[in-house]
């Protein structure tokens, strides 16, 4: 997953993922200025590499964030399931 961060440097990005993560009940299993990578057990390893953008602080967006989550098994034979670009499961 591509996410964008906005109006934050990439410092203050690093620090809100691992705070937002660590809060959910995620461990950190490596940590460094641009990437990361946290478990919880039930659900997983996601990672994350951090891409700043070579922009000036006045603009938007400054950088991306590609965020590597785990995949899981189809959880209902609901045909929403099937649909990629349906929103899945993001609870903790």
């Amino acid at each position: 997953m591509w996410l964008q961060y906005d109006l934050i440097s990439d410092e203050e990005a690093r620090a809100g993922l691992l705070e937002a993560f660590t809060r959910a009940g995620f461990t950190v299993v490596s940590d460094e200025p641009l990437a990361a990578e946290v478990t919880k057990p039930g659900v997983g390893p996601v990672s994350w590499r951090i891409a700043p953008l070579d922009v000036a602080d006045d603009v938007a967006v400054q950088g991306d964030v590609h965020l590597d989550l785990p995949v899981v098994e189809v959880q209902s034979d609901d045909p929403v399931c099937s649909d990629r670009f349906a929103t899945k499961r993001f609870h903790g």
